[in-house]
């Protein structure tokens, strides 16, 4: 049996690489024990799938260092306290080994449902932790395995080779997690697509996922419908503003 060490496991939130400040991360799925016993359930008890959840938990160090609106990371703090606490949702990706591209990838969009913003002693680290669960039944209800398709720092507007994720099926969908964490330049904008083909040189691609154009640190989850029979998958982007912008971002991909 092999055997796995976490050295580099990935987290993001929203518009926010958490990495380089988490030290513990755990992704639960659960469904709870209904019982069905029965008297012709021959003396066993007998259970059921009932409602099925999961969970992220993180904990890590706080930095309340001041960092502006596109520029610097957005950090563990106080910075993402306020909005995500009064209801807002965000999109959460997992990659269990490392941040290369194509690795496995967890994504999901989801809530915070708790959030520690400064906790220790005395002469200790300051750290933070927080809870995330579903968000919405349509978007959140799954926690889809899939690939971390695009992870990097860019200056030009181009393409990922593509993974051959497979075909969606009826009653299946394509979803992906998008985290800008990081824009430089003058008025820097990021518009992010993700496509599909049926071949691996993207001859003939179309546009599934097309999201909103990012002008901050930020974050989104969407999603489309299959049945779709291409089978090869990509991340496309264009770069916009003046001064040669620089932009860091993040995309996962999957189909549940």
């Amino acid at each position: 049996m092999a055997t796995f060490v976490q050295t580099a496991t990935q987290l993001f939130s929203g518009g926010t690489k958490l990495t380089c400040y988490t030290d513990q991360l755990a992704l639960e799925m659960s469904a709870d024990a209904v019982e069905f016993t029965n008297y012709c359930s021959a003396g066993a008890r007998e259970y059921r799938q009932g409602l099925k959840t999961w969970q992220v938990t993180a904990n890590g160090f706080a930095d309340f260092a001041a960092v502006g609106a596109t520029t610097g990371g957005l950090v563990p703090g106080e910075e993402i306290v306020p909005a995500n606490m009064a209801g807002m949702t965000t999109n959460l990706t997992i990659c269990p080994v490392d941040g290369s591209e194509g690795a496995v990838a967890y994504l999901a969009a989801g809530a915070y449902s708790q959030m520690m913003l400064l906790g220790g002693a005395v002469g200790d680290p300051g750290r933070y932790s927080f809870t995330a669960v579903p968000a919405t039944l349509a978007d959140g209800h799954k926690l889809i395995r899939g690939r971390l398709e695009a992870n990097r720092t860019v200056t030009t507007s181009t393409s990922t080779t593509g993974t051959q994720l497979g075909a969606v099926a009826a009653g299946q969908r394509i979803a992906a997690s998008l985290h800008v964490v990081t824009l430089a330049g003058t008025s820097p904008t990021l518009d992010v697509k993700v496509q599909s083909d049926d071949n691996s040189s993207f001859t003939s691609a179309t546009d599934r996922i097309t999201f909103t154009q990012a002008t901050t640190r930020s974050g989104q989850f969407a999603y489309v419908d299959g049945a779709i029979a291409d089978d090869y998958w990509r991340v496309t982007w264009t770069i916009g503003g003046t001064g040669t912008p620089t932009v860091a971002f993040a995309v996962a991909i999957g189909i549940a």
